[in-house]
């Protein structure tokens, strides 16, 4: 090869490597843009395929040593608590040791499925309700003080105010042993919920907050002991919030309506309780999240405050129980006529990505589960569809007939 041809060869290698480098330099900045789209842009994408690695497996386990309680994988489960949706076939047994334990959130229409429990079902034996009182003795046939309900209504906040997972999930069965029934017995847990549309439901705390309610009295119990002041600084210093401008409650770094669904359905001993030094932000909301999935899969049933007549179905279809009204969805909610700016419903959406993410899968789940009862009991829905609709009258049998409800009454949240 003649000198000039090597000197051309060595230029074109040269050049090939300059486009190279050009060509690695661009895919770099690709990946840096994507990665910074996908994790900084969309916050919840970061933990919706979030699992826990062995380190953080162990570091969970060192979290929950001071429970002391049975480990299922990374997650905790009470070892009598039925998991999942029952069988198909599963008849709830009011005779035997079944008890369904509500675990009522925040503005998610709970007080009204709540009632629904106690005043609407179609039972040989009723609850027994006393007139100006707001709970009822929900008991077994033939017993005076065995019960298949664990609620607001029923046995009252006897693990406190609206107390959530990590709080039910070890007071449940101590308290029906010593307060509520007074024996010892083998029961089996079947714990229910109704989740509400992540930016609505804040909007109606913020309501139910500026009006001057409050919920001081909740415990928050968490491995045994009440998060201190430090972890969970109050939002504001009077006795009541009334009158607190929505950017005002969002601004408060501590307050509990960001991600409430997410935090009160998950173990939160898994995160060090309110300890937010126990690790990074990021981490947290993360094993927070998954946990909160993993419970919500779980429960033997949820129902959805958008969807009022599909979740009467899928709770009359699992249970076998049935009641003796229709459930009526609201229109429209008085968070819906919320004046809110784009700014603040930015603040609300960034504030709650974390239920933005566990009710998306809520819904994926809800969907799934009635899709597997209308296939399995297509005859049951069609007859269900006519009694919603108006067009035929339910059966029961003493003989009498469904009470039919206007769907342009509220359901209230």
């Amino acid at each position: 090869m003649t000198p000039a041809a090597a000197s051309q060869a060595s230029k074109s290698k040269l050049a090939t490597s300059r486009w190279k480098v050009v060509f690695a330099l661009l895919l770099l900045l690709c990946t840096f843009v994507f990665c910074y789209f996908t994790f900084v842009c969309s916050p919840y994408k970061r933990w919706r395929h979030f699992t826990l690695t062995p380190p953080q497996l162990s570091q969970r386990t060192r979290l929950m040593s001071r429970h002391g309680g049975p480990l299922n994988g990374s997650f905790y489960m009470p070892a009598n608590m039925h998991r999942g949706p029952p069988p198909l076939d599963y008849k709830f047994d009011m005779n035997g040791s079944d008890v369904v334990v509500f675990l009522h959130m925040q503005k998610t229409s709970g007080t009204v499925f709540g009632r629904h429990l106690v005043h609407h079902m179609d039972l040989d034996e009723p609850c027994q309700c006393t007139e100006g009182t707001k709970r009822c003795r929900c008991l077994r046939p033939q017993t005076t003080n065995k019960h298949w309900l664990f609620s607001r209504f029923s046995t009252g906040w006897k693990c406190g105010l609206h107390a959530d997972w990590t709080e039910l999930s070890t007071c449940v069965d101590d308290v029906m042993n010593t307060k509520v029934e007074g024996s010892i017995a083998s029961r089996r847990y079947f714990y229910v919920t109704i989740l509400r549309e992540p930016m609505s439901r804040l909007i109606s705390e913020f309501r139910h907050v500026r009006r001057g309610a409050t919920w001081n009295k909740s415990r928050h119990m968490c491995n045994g002991r009440y998060p201190t002041a430090d972890e969970l600084p109050p939002c504001y210093k009077t006795d009541v919030w009334e009158d607190v401008t929505l950017d005002a409650f969002l601004a408060c770094e501590s307050n509990l309506a960001f991600n409430r669904q997410t935090r009160m359905l998950a173990d939160l001993r898994l995160v060090g309780c309110y300890d937010r030094d126990a690790m990074t932000t990021d981490e947290r909301d993360g094993v927070m999240l998954a946990s909160a999935k993993h419970n919500l899969d779980n429960l033997a049933f949820f129902g959805l405050a958008e969807q009022q007549e599909l979740t009467q179905f899928l709770f009359q279809q699992t249970f076998k129980l049935r009641f003796t009204v229709v459930f009526a969805q609201a229109d429209s909610s008085k968070s819906a006529n919320t004046p809110v700016t784009h700014a603040q419903s930015e603040r609300i959406r960034s504030r709650n990505v974390l239920d933005v993410e566990l009710y998306r899968h809520a819904e994926r789940v809800f969907a799934a589960r009635v899709a597997a009862m209308t296939a399995q009991f297509p005859a049951e829905y069609e007859r269900f569809v006519k009694e919603v609709n108006g067009e035929s009258e339910m059966e029961f049998p003493d003989g009498g007939s469904f009470a039919k409800m206007s769907h342009r009454t509220k359901s209230g949240h």
